[in-house]
């Protein structure tokens, strides 16, 4: 007796099997085609915007240095003149808060549309003192001088290295390199350094007013301590740090997808 086995199959549900792989299949090049076209795009974006913010950043930079420089300049001439004429030397005392000392002010300065006498309440001065060059330097002014020399350099060094960072971030950016681990240890950096400039620029603030009252002190105002902290580059530099933080997760969240894909 021969036994006969019959396999049956079903050519329908066949059919239908290989539709729906095929409908899979170009489901999933059709998603991976749009995620590659959105990433393009970003890119291209993120390329553009890096451009213009290197261009400005340079720009706005070399404004301000170059403003900065011509004033100092200016007015390190113009002293250096007058302290070889008389053979003295100076100390200037950059932007002091002042503060009027009584409710009573009086009218100490003249408008010359109309010859009235008005009112001004200086916000900010500058001071800049002079002393006979034959007058023998102090113990004490050296010292501070020294310090003050000290904080100069270290505030410029802080400078120049947040400028190079910075600069190098956007070039990174540029070349498509966003969620990289060097990119997130210089925005870190960044921020630190910051945060390090806010504090020795409050040093220095700290220094120059406390010398400016120790040597001038004036009938109708005095010079406050009250600017003298550099909120500005310390909220920077903490905020830096909160957007790093950010592009850490991100970054977390990136290498987690591409694991599962």
């Amino acid at each position: 007796m021969v036994g006969v086995l019959l396999q049956i199959t079903n050519p329908f549900s066949i059919k239908k099997y290989r539709k729906t792989i095929k409908i899979f299949g170009y489901s999933k090049n059709n998603s991976l085609l749009c995620t590659v076209q959105l990433k393009k795009q970003f890119m291209k974006r993120l390329k553009i915007l890096s451009t213009l913010l290197l261009i400005c950043f340079v720009v706005a930079t070399f404004q301000n240095s170059l403003t900065s420089f011509v004033n100092g300049f200016s007015l390190g001439w113009n002293i250096g003149e007058y302290e070889e004429m008389y053979e003295t030397t100076s100390q200037t005392y950059l932007a002091m808060k002042l503060t009027p000392k009584s409710d009573l002010l009086q009218m100490n300065t003249l408008n010359v549309r109309d010859s009235s006498a008005i009112m001004m309440l200086p916000e900010k001065a500058t001071f800049i003192t002079f002393k006979s060059m034959h007058q023998e330097a102090l113990g004490e002014d050296k010292f501070h001088s020294v310090v003050d020399a000290l904080l100069n350099v270290a505030i410029l060094s802080c400078f120049v290295v947040v400028l190079v960072l910075v600069v190098k971030i956007i070039l990174s950016f540029r070349r498509s390199e966003v969620f990289e681990e060097r990119n997130i240890s210089r925005i870190n950096l960044i921020g630190r350094v910051l945060i390090i400039i806010g504090v020795l620029s409050t040093l220095w603030e700290f220094l120059h007013v406390f010398l400016a009252r120790r040597t001038i002190a004036l009938t109708d105002f005095e010079i406050s301590y009250t600017e003298i902290i550099d909120w500005e580059n310390i909220i920077i530099g903490l905020v830096v740090l909160l957007m790093n933080e950010i592009l850490i997760m991100a970054t977390g969240m990136k290498k987690e997808q591409e694991l599962t894909i």
